[in-house]
C-alpha cells in the first residue's frame, strides 16, 4: 500500500457537515489499488478499546464506505455517518490492514495499538449548525428561465424584430411589463418556475452591467412598480424571481466615481475605487469626451474605462451595495441574486452580504457568477449556489469538440463529470446553475450547428446532471446566435425560427424534472460511458443516451425488468443489452 494513491481532506469537500448530526466523508484512491474500505470513527473522548484490539466501546465504530464512482484513474470512496456528540475523529481502514489516517499510513495487523493512536486520526473538531451549509429547499425543485430584457418582449407590442443585429449599443425595447405578460407561455406553456433577469437597473447600455443607481429601475424597462407587479404575479403563479447583481463594478457614470473624477482625492469616494498611481482625473475625462479607446488608470472590468471596479471593503461603497442587497428583497419581494463576477469580490463582503440577505428573507437564493471551482465559496457562509459552465464546457466538448476549447468521448466525459462531483458536497450539487449558454457564451444552437437531436440530447443531459436546470431564452424553440452580442438577439415571437419537436421535448423535460424526485438526486451510478453510449440510475430512474450517429449498445450488466418511458408512456422490458438509434436519448421509471 502506497499513500501516494490516497487523499482525503479534513474539513473540506471531502468531509463535510450535511445535517445536524450527520458528516459525509470521502476517500480518493488510485484506481483499483483498493478493493475494500472501512471508516474507523467515533468521538475522542469516548475512544476506548476493549481487549479485542479491533474494536471500540460506546460511540466508537467501523462504516464500510461504498464506491461512489470510478474514472479510468481514481476510486471514490463515500460514506454518511451519525455523529450524536458532534464531536468525531476518523481514519480509513483499507482491506483490513491499512490504516490511513492524518499523519501516517501504518500497518494495523502488525502493530494493533495504532488503532487507538488519536495523534494519527482525522478531525472532524465539532458539528455546529452555525456553520452548516444550508440553502433554500426550493431551489433543488426549480427550472430556471434566463432573460434579458432588453431583448425578451416589449409590452403591447406583438414582439420584437428577431432578424435585427444584437449589437450592445442599440436598444429594442423589451421591458418588464412584457416579462409579464409573457409569464403564461414560461409558467404554464412551458412550466418553468424560476425567473432570472440579466440587470434591470439603470445604465447607459443594453446589458445593463454598468449601473449608474442600483436603486432605480432603468426608465426603459419601466420603474419599480413595474418590478413589483411582475414578481407579484410571478409569484401568484408559483414562479420565483432572481435579479442580477453587479456588485465588481460600476458605470463610469455612476454618481460615487464622477464625484471622484470632480473632486479627485478631496472626494469621500476616491478610495472606493481601485485608482492606480499615474490616476489623472481630468485626463481620464478629456478621453471620455473626446470618445478615445483608452487603458484605465484604475482597475476595472477587462480592462474597460466604461466599468471601473469598486473597492468593497470602503466603507461607503460597502454600505451602499449591501442596502442595494436587502432593499429589493424589501422592496419587491425579489427571491434571489445572481452575483456577476462574485469571484473578484472578497469573501469578507460575501460573508456580510448573506448575513444582510438571509435576514431580510431566510430563504433566499446566493448564486455566485464563478466558471472555475468554487468550493471556496460555498461552505455555508457566502454562496447558495454557483453557475456549473463546467458542465457546459463538457456538453460542448462530447457534441460539438471541433467548437469546444478541448474534446471528450464517453469515457472521457463520464470521468470529468465524476471528478467534478467530487469537488462538492451532495448537499451543494441539487443547488447549483447548470447552463448550456447565457448571454456571455454562444447559444447552444449554434454551438450543435442547429441540430435538433443534438439539441435534446443536450437538455437531457443538463437535466438529468447534479444542479438546477436553466433556459437561455429562446432556447427552447432553437435560437441561434453567435458570441456576445450576437447571443442577445431578440425572441423569436412570430415563430419564424422556432424548432417546435426541441419545445415540446423542453416542456416533458421540465415535466418529468418537477414531478420525479429521483430525477433533482445528486448522485450518478454510472452504468455505461464507451462507444458513444452513457448509461446511468439515478434511484428508480434509469438515463441512457447515444452520443453518435451510429446505433449503439446498451449493456447494462442485469436484466432490469419492466419500465415505463417517461417521454412516451410506454411500457418496456429492460434486458441486459438493448439497441439504441444514433442521436437519442431514453429515460425510464423502473416498475414496482
Amino acid at each position: 500500500m502506497d499513500r501516494h494513491d490516497l487523499h482525503h481532506l479534513p474539513k473540506s469537500h471531502m468531509a463535510f457537515q450535511s445535517s445536524p448530526d450527520t458528516l459525509d466523508i470521502r476517500l480518493r484512491t488510485t484506481r483499483g489499488s483498493v478493493r475494500r474500505v472501512q471508516l474507523v470513527h467515533g468521538d475522542p473522548f469516548h475512544w476506548k478499546r476493549q481487549n479485542d484490539t479491533r474494536s471500540w466501546a460506546g460511540l466508537d465504530s467501523y462504516t464500510e464506505m461504498d464506491l461512489e464512482n470510478r474514472t479510468r484513474a481514481f476510486d471514490y470512496w463515500f460514506a454518511r455517518i451519525r455523529v450524536p456528540s458532534r464531536r468525531v475523529k476518523y481514519a480509513f481502514l483499507l482491506e483490513g490492514r491499512w490504516l490511513f489516517g492524518a499523519r501516517l499510513l501504518l500497518d494495523a495487523v502488525r502493530d494493533p495499538g495504532q488503532l487507538a493512536n488519536l495523534d494519527n486520526l482525522f478531525n472532524y473538531p465539532y458539528l455546529l449548525e452555525a456553520d452548516r451549509y444550508q440553502a433554500p429547499e426550493w431551489v433543488e425543485s426549480t427550472v430556471w428561465y434566463s432573460i434579458f430584457p432588453d431583448r425578451f418582449h416589449q409590452s403591447g407590442t406583438s414582439g420584437l424584430d428577431p432578424s435585427r443585429p444584437a449589437r450592445n449599443d442599440r436598444f429594442f425595447g423589451g421591458d418588464l411589463k412584457g416579462i409579464e405578460e409573457k409569464l403564461d407561455y414560461i409558467a404554464d406553456e412551458l412550466g418553468c418556475n424560476g425567473l432570472y433577469l440579466n440587470p434591470v437597473f439603470e445604465s447607459p447600455s443594453a446589458h445593463k452591467y454598468d449601473v449608474t443607481d442600483y436603486f432605480r429601475i432603468d426608465p426603459r424597462f419601466g420603474d419599480e412598480a413595474s418590478l413589483r407587479r411582475l414578481v407579484k404575479k410571478a409569484h401568484a403563479k408559483g414562479v420565483r424571481v432572481m435579479l442580477d447583481a453587479v456588485f465588481n463594478h460600476v458605470s463610469y457614470r455612476h454618481p460615487f466615481f464622477q464625484d471622484v473624477l470632480e473632486k479627485g482625492a478631496q472626494s469621500p469616494y476616491y478610495d472606493a475605487f481601485h485608482l492606480h498611481e499615474d490616476f489623472d482625473a481630468e485626463a481620464v475625462r478629456r478621453k471620455f469626451e473626446a470618445k478615445e479607446r483608452f487603458r484605465p488608470p484604475y482597475a476595472a472590468f477587462a480592462f474597460s474605462p466604461r466599468m471601473p471596479k469598486v473597492n468593497t471593503e470602503h466603507p461607503l461603497m460597502r454600505e451602499y451595495l449591501l442596502e442595494v442587497a436587502t432593499y429589493w428583497i424589501e422592496t419587491a419581494d425579489i427571491d434571489g441574486w445572481r452575483l456577476d463576477v462574485g469571484n473578484e469580490v472578497s469573501h469578507d463582503f460575501w460573508r456580510e452580504f448573506r448575513k444582510r440577505v438571509k435576514a431580510a428573507k431566510p430563504d433566499a437564493y446566493i448564486l455566485g457568477e464563478n466558471w472555475d471551482y468554487a468550493f471556496p465559496w460555498l461552505q455555508g457562509d457566502q454562496h447558495d449556489g454557483t453557475m456549473q459552465y463546467d458542465f457546459l464546457f463538457a456538453v460542448h466538448a462530447l457534441l460539438a469538440p471541433e467548437k469546444a476549447p478541448f474534446r471528450l468521448d464517453t469515457e472521457g466525459f463520464r470521468d470529468f463529470v465524476v471528478d467534478h462531483c467530487a469537488l462538492y458536497p451532495r448537499p451543494v450539487h441539487v443547488n447549483l446553475y447548470n447552463l448550456l449558454d447565457s448571454h456571455d457564451t454562444q447559444r447552444i444552437a449554434r454551438v450543435l450547428d442547429n441540430q435538433t437531436e443534438k439539441l435534446e440530447i443536450a437538455y437531457a443531459l443538463l437535466f438529468a446532471l447534479p444542479g438546477t436546470p436553466s433556459i437561455y431564452y429562446g432556447g427552447e424553440i432553437g435560437l441561434d446566435g453567435g458570441k456576445d452580442p450576437d447571443n442577445r438577439r431578440a425572441m423569436d415571437w412570430q415563430g419564424e425560427q422556432s424548432d417546435k419537436r426541441l419545445f415540446e421535448t423542453l416542456k416533458h423535460l421540465i415535466r418529468i424534472y418537477r414531478e420525479e424526485a429521483d430525477f433533482r438526486r445528486a448522485h450518478l451510478e454510472w452504468l455505461q460511458a464507451s462507444d458513444g453510449v452513457l448509461a446511468f440510475r439515478k434511484g428508480d430512474l434509469l438515463f441512457l443516451y447515444n452520443v453518435s450517429q451510429t446505433p449503439g449498445t446498451v449493456q447494462l450488466g442485469e436484466a432490469l425488468g419492466q419500465a415505463s418511458d417517461l417521454l412516451t408512456g410506454r411500457s418496456v422490458n429492460l434486458k441486459t443489452r438493448m439497441r439504441l438509434p444514433g442521436f437519442t436519448f431514453r429515460i425510464y421509471r423502473f416498475k414496482d
